[in-house]
């Protein structure tokens, strides 16, 4: 395990007061350095896999480190109740997404995915959602029939959600819509039978997207990528 006290210092002199700002604004939870994802990315590459530096770095309670922790966690011990732990404690919304991440990577992810989904707790909710979209986009985990079932809930609780549920939901519904061929056109139509869905971004840059042009163009890329193969 690396010394995590030197690696909280290591983002400590890495933060900066502008990207507090920044990350502030996207509702990210004190204590905070504000660490760029570029040095993020170079921390994990120097320590991924070290699962007991992510525990340590969990505790501190920092939201970089936090950050950090799900990047350099060992998927293979991510246990349902660890990850349940996390994302009840998680406080913000970047860091459910990450948690979500993580859990997609992890045994039983489609299941903890499925469950958190049901979840009356916002970010436990967006963890949820954005477990089963990374497992989506992986190929795995989900049947046609499972999936149509999300579609037409989606479409049925989505104007009914929690404010950052409904941003989850919707890019939800395009991954569903983007990686399973077979329903395609049912979330597209599902899409656009729940037009326009109300958004409070706060101070952020985030926007609902427009989900039939997204699903069109990833399908697109998609089909792009399977010919340069053949």
């Amino acid at each position: 395990m690396a010394d995590s006290k030197a690696v909280l210092t290591r983002l400590e002199k890495l933060g900066n007061e502008q990207r507090r700002k920044i990350y502030r604004r996207h509702g990210y939870a004190e204590p905070l350095y504000g660490v760029s994802f570029a040095d993020l990315g170079a921390l994990t590459k120097a320590h991924k896999g070290d699962h007991d530096l992510a525990l340590a770095l969990w505790k501190s309670g920092n939201a970089d480190a936090r950050i950090l922790a799900t990047m350099v966690a060992d998927p293979a011990r991510f246990t349902p109740e660890l990850a349940g732990a996390w994302a009840r404690e998680a406080g913000f919304r970047t860091l459910a997404n990450y948690v979500g991440c993580l859990v997609a990577r992890a045994p039983g992810g489609a299941t903890l995915g499925r469950k958190w989904a049901d979840s009356s707790d916002d970010l436990v909710r967006t963890a949820g959602y954005t477990a089963l979209m990374e497992i989506l986009k992986g190929g795995g985990g989900l049947t046609d029939k499972e999936c149509g079932e999300y579609i037409e809930r989606i479409e049925k609780e989505i104007h009914g959600a929690p404010n950052w549920s409904r941003y989850g939901m919707m890019y939800a519904l395009i991954a569903l819509g983007s990686y399973k061929p077979a329903l395609t056109e049912k979330a597209v139509a599902a899409a656009k039978r729940i037009g326009k869905v109300e958004f409070d971004p706060g101070e952020t840059d985030c926007k609902m997207p427009d989900p039939v042009p997204y699903i069109r163009k990833t399908v697109a890329h998609i089909a792009k990528k399977k010919s340069r193969k053949k």
